[in-house]
């Protein structure tokens, strides 16, 4: 997480539980988005976690899903630009077809200008 803070151009949003904790980071770069766990717990079988960017307007965008609990996931690319983006959270959803909004949200987290 300390490099892309240092690097221009670069973004780390924070992601909490809703006690605070914090689950994940979020490594927004170059128009593209990947998630550093920090203290999620491994999804239970036959779940994965999706990546979710809040727009300012409208519903919330699946971005990408990803399984590991140790090592950051493959990069997205965002659906819009982050001028336009609120937050971003993880979710845990059902494997298989993909969810048109999060049912279960682990972590959220709000971006700063």
């Amino acid at each position: 997480l300390a490099p892309c803070a240092q690097s221009r151009g670069c973004q780390v949003v924070d992601l909490r539980s809703s006690d605070g904790s914090r689950r994940a980071a979020v490594l927004v770069s170059n128009g593209n988005a990947q998630v550093q766990p920090i203290t999620l717990q491994g999804a239970p079988a036959g779940r994965t976690f999706v990546l979710w960017q809040l727009p300012r307007s409208g519903a919330p965008i699946a971005l990408g899903e990803f399984g590991s609990t140790t090592a950051a996931s493959s990069p997205a690319a965002l659906a819009v630009a982050m001028a336009q983006t609120t937050a971003f959270a993880v979710s845990s959803e059902p494997v298989g077809a993909a969810p048109k909004k999060p049912t279960d949200v682990l972590a959220l987290g709000g971006v700063t200008a």
